[in-house]
């Protein structure tokens, strides 16, 4: 029997790929231009801040000091305003801080610097345009940029808050896959599979959620992952 589920799925859209410490290193400094075919936008594509330096912000933000983070991406971003890497994190520590409007701009000055950008279309559109037309633009951006795990992530929030489940569990498969080091993935497709009944599988994913933000930043709840995965492993009692 399913039981009653009084988790959430996470609706802050994470960066994904973009917090590893792999994060790729332009060299070209010069701006270029190119359009967006979802928007008609002209963007310019700008280099990131040196990656040595973001990630000692990014240590700072997993180590949970989120004023020094976000005085140090500060710094980086003073000198690399088009970053998006950074507009993007500071939107997440804005979104900690409950600062919503600081972190709707900032998603939005992302989205103006690259709107060809997978991770920044899925950061932006579901927050910022309705549900259907969100969903499209998603759709639009996965077919051009099948591997990126963001915009599943993104399409798979916006499924669930639709209750369109098994379509939601699936976009959080391919985007564990594709990124199976981010732990709000694999939060929220522990719900889904907590939803249908498979309570091995969410205890597993609630597991590898809580594994994975030793080392990258989260913001699901890890007292509810806890408490999920220890309910889960008690027997149902009856009538539940």
């Amino acid at each position: 029997m399913r039981r009653k589920i009084q988790s959430t799925i996470i609706v802050i859209l994470t960066i994904a790929t973009t917090l590893t410490a792999n994060s790729a290193v332009a060299t070209d400094w010069r701006p270029k231009s190119s359009t967006n075919a979802l928007t008609g936008r002209v963007h310019r594509h700008v280099d990131h801040a040196p990656d040595t330096q973001y990630q000692v912000a990014l240590k700072l933000l997993i180590e949970g000091n989120l004023e020094a983070a976000k005085a140090k991406l500060l710094d980086l971003l003073s000198a690399n305003p088009y970053d998006t890497r950074i507009l993007l994190t500071l939107a997440i520590i804005a979104s900690q801080h409950g600062d919503e409007a600081t972190a709707a701009h900032l998603r939005k000055r992302a989205f103006t610097a690259n709107p060809l950008d997978g991770e920044t279309i899925a950061a932006y559109l579901p927050r910022s345009t309705p549900g259907t037309t969100a969903m499209s633009g998603i759709k639009t951006a996965q077919a051009a940029t099948p591997d990126v795990a963001a915009l599943h992530f993104a399409l798979g929030v916006l499924l669930a808050n639709e209750f369109q489940w098994s379509g939601a569990r699936e976009q959080f498969r391919i985007a564990v896959a594709l990124d199976p080091g981010n732990p709000d993935t694999h939060f929220n497709l522990g719900i889904c599979l907590e939803h249908d009944g498979e309570s091995s599988g969410a205890i597993r994913h609630y597991q590898s959620a809580l594994e994975a933000r030793r080392t990258r930043p989260a913001l699901f709840p890890s007292d509810q992952a806890h408490q999920r995965r220890r309910a889960l492993a008690l027997p149902v009692a009856k009538g539940d």
